[in-house]
């Protein structure tokens, strides 16, 4: 992980990071309480059932995040 010789850039990947967990994760809550609902099961059962998934779409976004290269590859390509 090259930080490009500021501290400032790992600032920036941070703020990003950030925005993009919480978004990630704020309608978490809220879908978890209304399957809740539909399905009559606990929350902490559908919870469970979803902590695998939560954490690849967590580990997904941190990649995007840190590595770059992953999101812009194929922006060249798109454009010619």
């Amino acid at each position: 992980l090259s930080l490009h010789g500021s501290g400032l850039w790992l600032g920036r990947l941070d703020r990003r990071a950030g925005l993009l967990l919480f978004l990630l994760f704020s309608g978490l809550g809220l879908n978890l309480f209304v399957v809740s609902g539909l399905t009559r099961e606990s929350i902490l059962k559908i919870s469970s059932r979803a902590v695998p998934f939560v954490l690849s779409m967590l580990v997904v976004v941190l990649m995007i995040a840190y590595i770059p290269e992953l999101s812009t590859t194929l922006l060249p390509d798109i454009y010619k």
